[in-house]
């Protein structure tokens, strides 16, 4: 049995774990009972068209979709998008007879046309925590990235509150090319911990630039501020980078 996906970035997901492309199938409303063309699209003939695709419907009443389909030069619903495991995509919009589907289909093959990306594409935050921070170092060293530390208590409120500042689009925004770590004390009641960037007041956020080079958060209260601080985090590092401890320099 098919088994669709209601969300775009779910389905880059799924594709991504699968290794497959996805066809969206763009409507207007969401009375697909009534619609023939979704009818169509549990035919065998096409079921096995798609079987190396994520499928993914979306509506144009949501904002984000309509966004995320311009990427891909589609303006209006009905449409029918199949993106490739390349990356490219054939699209085709209005209504599609059963011949004009199936014509569709079997001339959709890749390479297509290369989309317009737009990085503003609203995503749920996306962050996969490393536990140990010379693992994190090594990852980011590898792939030139920075890293993002976060320091807090165990069995305290510091991760709940840490949490929903980190999933803040403008801060997740900010942080999502980052590699992620997440360390804890065991003790609830440390105020402060030791960290090869210096004793910190917990909790706290830790920037590591590609070079080396490191800035400081601590307690932080609001979004507004974690933005503040990534941002001069960027802007330090352009003019007067501090140099990371030797030890850690060398991880």
């Amino acid at each position: 049995m098919t088994r669709w996906t209601g969300s775009y970035d779910a389905a880059e997901r799924r594709a991504v774990a699968d290794g497959k492309g996805i066809f969206i199938y763009y409507r207007d409303r969401p009375e697909m009972r009534r619609d023939p063309f979704a009818a169509m699209l549990f035919d065998d003939s096409i079921c096995e068209r798609l079987s190396g695709y994520v499928p993914c419907l979306l509506y144009r009443s949501q904002e984000p979709n309509r966004r995320y389909l311009a990427q891909y030069g589609v303006e209006r619903a009905p449409a029918v998008v199949l993106i490739h495991p390349d990356g490219t995509y054939h699209a085709r919009s209005g209504p599609l007879s059963a011949d004009q589907a199936q014509r569709f289909f079997a001339e959709a093959e890749p390479p297509g046309t290369s989309p317009i990306l737009n990085p503003h594409i609203p995503r749920p935050p996306r962050y996969v925590w490393h536990k140990r921070l010379p693992e994190a170092l090594a990852v980011a060293n590898h792939d030139g990235r920075g890293v993002l530390v976060i320091y807090h208590r165990w069995g305290t409120a510091d991760w709940r509150r840490l949490s929903s500042l980190l999933d803040q689009p403008d801060v997740a925004r900010r942080l999502a090319g980052m590699v992620h770590c997440r360390i804890h004390t065991l003790s609830p009641w440390a105020r402060a911990y030791i960290t090869p960037f210096g004793a910190v007041r917990l909790p706290a956020a830790i920037l590591v630039a590609p070079g080396g080079e490191f800035s400081v958060l601590e307690s932080p209260l609001t979004a507004n501020s974690f933005v503040h601080f990534i941002d001069e985090s960027s802007r330090a590092v352009e003019r007067a980078p501090q140099s990371l401890p030797s030890p850690l320099a060398g991880s």
